[in-house]
Order: C-alpha cells, then sequence, then structure tokens
C-alpha cells in the first residue's frame, strides 16, 4: 500500500526544518518512508501494510499539527510550551539556563507555568537551536558529572555556551575561578548561580561571550 501525504511550509528554510522535524517522529519506523521537498510543501510517501501505513500516517499528521503549534507561536502572543520544545530537542535541558541566557541577551522573559513567555524579538530558529545547544552540554556534562546539584548545571551549561566552549572546559574554568565547589562527584555552586554567570560574563570581554546569535 502507498500513501502520500502533503504538509504546507511558508519557505524554503521552514520546509527544511518541517521535513527534519517529521523524519525525526517516524525514524525507526517499520514502513519504508521517503521525504521531498516540492515547493512549498513536504511530501511524505509511506510504503507498507494498511495497518502500518494508517498508523504512520497518524504520527506524521499529529506531528504537523504540533509543528504548526510551535512555530506558530508568534501569531498568538510571544510565548512557547517547554513541553513542545522538550519534543523538539528529545532531550532535557536546563529551562532556567534557557532563561537566563535570554535574559543576558537582553529579553525580557518570565516563567509561567509550562509557558515560557517573552517580551522581545526573538526567532523560533533561535530557540530551538538554543534549546539543542544546551541539551547536548547538559548530556556531556551528566556524564562525568552526573550528580552535580540542578543549579550547578545551569550554570556550567550556561557559561558553556555562552563561552563557546565545552562543557568539560567550563566547569574546569569555572573551579579555577572560585565559582564552583568540586567535591568527587559532587558539584554546587559557591553562590547564586545567576549571580555568579552575570558577574562573570560582566569581568570578560571581547568575542567569547554573546557571540551565538
Amino acid at each position: 500500500m502507498k500513501v502520500i501525504l502533503s504538509f504546507h511550509c511558508s519557505s524554503r528554510d521552514k520546509c527544511i526544518d518541517l521535513l527534519e522535524f517529521l523524519a525525526s517522529r517516524v525514524r525507526g519506523g517499520s514502513p519504508l518512508i521517503t521525504f521531498v521537498i516540492r515547493g512549498l510543501s513536504v511530501n511524505a510517501t509511506i510504503f507498507g501494510s494498511a495497518t502500518d501505513a494508517e498508523i504512520t500516517k497518524r504520527i506524521l499528521l499529529n506531528a504537523y499539527k504540533e509543528w504548526r503549534n510551535v512555530t506558530g507561536w508568534m501569531k498568538h502572543g510571544k510565548y512557547f510550551s517547554i513541553k513542545q520544545l522538550m519534543k523538539l530537542t528529545q532531550k532535557p535541558f536546563p529551562v532556567e539556563g534557557l532563561l537566563e541566557i535570554l535574559r543576558l541577551k537582553g529579553i525580557k522573559v518570565t516563567k509561567e507555568g509550562d509557558r515560557i513567555v517573552l517580551d522581545g524579538t526573538v526567532s523560533w530558529e533561535f530557540l530551538s537551536n538554543l534549546a539543542k545547544e544546551l541539551s547536548i552540554l547538559l548530556e556531556e556534562l551528566t556524564r562525568f558529572k552526573p550528580k552535580a546539584s540542578r543549579s550547578a548545571k545551569s550554570l556550567i551549561v550556561s557559561y558553556a555556551y555562552l563561552r563557546d566552549i565545552s562543557a568539560k572546559e567550563a566547569l574546569d574554568e569555572l573551579e579555577r575561578l572560585g565559582g564552583l565547589k568540586v567535591e568527587d562527584y559532587r558539584v554546587t555552586p559557591t553562590k547564586e548561580w545567576r549571580s555568579l554567570l552575570r558577574f562573570l560574563k560582566g569581568r570578560r570581554e571581547g568575542p567569547k561571550f554573546g557571540d551565538r546569535g
């Protein structure tokens, strides 16, 4: 059985994002599925049994609905769902770290339940890329310091992102600067982590801080 679906997107870049998003939702599935961009649409062709094709069709339709909700956030007020962002990254990331980085970039942001509400110009692409990069840094950190406190993880990952260095380099640098107390597997900030991040950011000059977007 063959099923063809077409999903609209508003630009070439958004079509590429949509294709990657849809493909991530069916990766490893049993039916054969191909994607192609034609104009301002992503076409999906599903091959398989009637049951498999129907299941995959539903998965793609739900994924497209989710993608539209995520990318349409700016049209309905400047907020986005943390849950949706987690689904996009498919890995955890330090939410408080993301918020603090936005604030350091001069963006007014607050957290209201599952929503992050913004008062400023921020593209969805920047937000999603920020969450993805933070999730990668957090994954790296938990491999060698799994028992670091939540505040330490937020500090280390945020500092690493702003400095454009690895999580390990950030931990070592923060310890050397007196911002972290490291005792075997336990890692804790020596002061409130947001204040430390702002203080250290203020101390540094040059292109290292704030050069990502």
